[in-house]
């Protein structure tokens, strides 16, 4: 005897969408798996009817506020910096190319990333952060340091097992890369060299980055360069790699004014 399977695909479809007709929140939901219901399909070309489970618009709702909830612990965006919004950056003419960057860059999934440079207390690491919130809120993975912390975080990485290596993938392959305060840190061959390599790779992988710093790319040439004890740049080179990497794979935008940190 051939059992028409359908029918009863049809009546779990049915009894699952009266189920959700009413729904009482997904702690209370009468499914046999909260958040999950189960959807009837009709495929005509081939005449057949068939089932399959699906999530229920608040569930998915709920997975995506947990998955954003923990993009935004990954990222480490500075904690005076968490909650804003363009609503909270004040807009003048001096920083209106700047502002204008970054709205370009909430959008833009491609590689090229951003410079942000110019003097402190301009709101280059708020700008930034701004971007970074944007960015997680539309699912993309970003993790936002200073590039000094950086440093020591990958110096401290070393002697654990695994540490160091995973960390510094993690940080050349990340979806975007905030580097905040570039040329803050002393430079010694090493940092130099961390710097370079993590710069490169990105370029090569098309990477999005994102740096602020305090220095022009010309001033940074020198700050990236490795130095000696008495603080002496012995060889150029290094720096000018490193700056001639990240001009090719950023907008650079100088933002100017004035230092809103002292303002008042």
């Amino acid at each position: 005897m051939n059992v028409d399977w359908s029918f009863f695909d049809r009546q779990r479809a049915e009894k699952s969408k009266k189920l959700c007709e009413y729904c009482p929140g997904l702690d209370k939901c009468r499914q046999d798996e909260a958040g999950f219901m189960v959807e009837g399909i009709e495929d005509e070309k081939k005449g057949i009817y068939y089932t399959q489970r699906k999530k229920c618009k608040l569930k998915a709702s709920y997975d995506s506020a947990r998955k954003i909830e923990g993009l935004f612990k990954y990222a480490k965006i500075p904690k005076v910096f968490q909650n804003d919004t363009w609503n909270d950056y004040e807009l003048t003419s001096e920083n209106e190319k700047a502002v204008s960057a970054g709205k370009w860059l909430e959008k833009s999934h491609e590689g090229k990333g951003l410079l942000l440079f110019g003097s402190r207390g301009t709101g280059k690491t708020k700008l930034a952060s701004i971007v970074t919130r944007s960015k997680i809120k539309q699912g993309h993975r970003v993790l936002f340091s200073s590039v000094p912390d950086l440093m020591q975080e990958i110096r401290s990485s070393f002697g654990k097992e695994n540490g160091a290596d995973e960390l510094i993938s993690e940080i050349r392959d990340v979806e975007v890369l905030v580097l905040d305060d570039l040329g803050a840190e002393r430079t010694t061959e090493w940092v130099s060299e961390q710097i370079f390599n993590i710069v490169n790779h990105r370029l090569n992988k098309g990477l999005q980055t994102i740096i602020t710093s305090n220095y022009s790319p010309e001033q940074l040439i020198l700050r990236l360069s490795p130095k000696n004890r008495n603080g002496e740049v012995e060889d150029d080179e290094q720096g000018y790699r490193i700056v001639s990497r990240i001009k090719d794979m950023c907008y650079v935008v100088n933002l100017t004014g004035e230092d809103r940190r002292m303002k008042g």
